[in-house]
């Protein structure tokens, strides 16, 4: 039987590798944000798209430009 405390702790590293996936996650989305946007011209309509896109729509938007594959 597994004691309390090693559940814990098993649990707690889970989350902490949650959380850092999550942050990993963000920073990537971002750095993925601004080449699109630095690709495409402030104020056109694709422009706008990307600002207001959701996930899907922007993933579409990488693959276009070829930002993701």
């Amino acid at each position: 039987m597994v004691s309390k405390a090693w559940k814990e702790l098993v649990d707690a590293e889970r989350e902490i590798g949650r959380e850092e996936g999550w942050e990993e996650g963000i920073s990537e989305g971002g750095d993925m944000l601004a080449k699109l946007l630095k690709i495409l011209v402030p104020g056109s309509i694709e422009f706008d798209k990307a600002l207001n896109a959701t996930g899907n729509e922007r993933m579409k938007l990488y693959k276009k430009y070829g930002i993701l594959d």
